[in-house]
């Protein structure tokens, strides 16, 4: 099934429900019969061409096929989509059509909006196969987890952080997310094993404050927040060891992020090949200190294995 969006416009100012404004161009954002919708404000929508195919592009256009109906309803809606779903050509299209000069889709996206243009462009990240995750430094950036812990074994935390936007896991949509001592991170639920993304899981052990044989101190580290327009991540920094407690190290990093297309979790260890790595119940490997890439749906439900490498901006 294509991928529209209804879109028509108005001047005048004011709200019609269901709908974001840029500048005279308003498009629906929730399932609903727009031509009722469009009838009870006045004015008429219009779909967009297949968004499956191109970004789009809407705009004001008062000589083309979309302008007028008997009753003096003005419609004044044109379309152009660029030639493939992807950032370049989008950039491509932008740049031929108002004679700019810009790099990134964000850059054009921010200017269309500005200039009452609304497209269906959405920032998202990328994977790249060819540069791997180096273990961070240090823990400058990020916050050390304050919460209680209910067993340093087949445990987890007491209490969740809360994330800047809801993720899916293939069972639960939450913006809480707790940590299991056993290498696991669930979303909407502390001991819910089937909504879990796995970083290092096996039979490990977290004791905050302890030290593990690489003179690690214990804990669990974690930044959340935006890379801009429709990106959030969730950053995770697990310093742990091996059940049951000999002090042997098992430390992992397990990132998520999410755009207006795709999920992503990115996984690596520090220093040893304990365990495995992955969405659980779903598609795990055997861990590594090369970081692994999965893409998931926004639903949760569907994950694809991408391959050794890292998420960019």
């Amino acid at each position: 099934m294509a991928t529209v969006t209804p879109i028509a416009y108005k001047t005048g100012g004011g709200s019609i429900p269901g709908t974001t404004k840029v500048g005279n161009l308003y498009a629906g954002t929730t399932p609903q019969d727009y031509g009722v919708v469009g009838a009870n404000n006045g004015v008429i929508f219009y779909s967009t061409p297949n968004e499956d195919l191109g970004y789009v592009i809407a705009h004001e256009d008062s000589s083309g096929g979309h302008n007028g109906k008997p009753g003096n309803v003005s419609a004044y809606v044109g379309f152009w989509r660029s030639s493939a779903l992807t950032e370049n050509s989008f950039v491509e299209m932008t740049n031929s059509l108002f004679n700019q000069n810009f790099t990134g889709g964000t850059e054009c996206n921010t200017y269309l909006n500005a200039n009452g243009y609304w497209t269906s462009y959405v920032d998202v990240y990328k994977y790249n196969p060819s540069v791997n995750l180096l273990w961070p430094s240090s823990t400058a950036g990020y916050t050390a987890y304050a919460g209680g812990i209910t067993s340093v074994d087949d445990g987890y935390g007491t209490t969740p952080i809360t994330l800047a936007t809801s993720f899916s896991s293939p069972s639960q949509t939450s913006n809480q997310m707790w940590i299991q001592t056993n290498g696991y991170f669930t979303l909407g639920n502390p001991n819910d094993y089937i909504s879990a993304f796995q970083g290092n899981a096996a039979d490990l052990w977290l004791q905050p404050g302890s030290t593990n044989s690489e003179g690690d101190t214990e804990n669990w580290w974690y930044k959340t927040g935006s890379d801009g327009g429709t990106r959030y991540y969730v950053k995770n920094i697990v310093y742990g060891g091996i059940y049951p407690g000999n002090g042997s190290s098992s430390s992992y990093l397990i990132n998520l992020y999410i755009d207006g297309e795709y999920q992503w979790l990115e996984t690596r260890i520090k220093s040893n090949a304990y365990g495995s790595a992955g969405i659980n119940n779903v598609s795990t490997y055997g861990a590594s200190t090369t970081s692994r890439v999965w893409r998931g749906s926004l639903d949760g439900q569907s994950w694809v294995y991408m391959g050794t490498g890292s998420i960019q901006v």
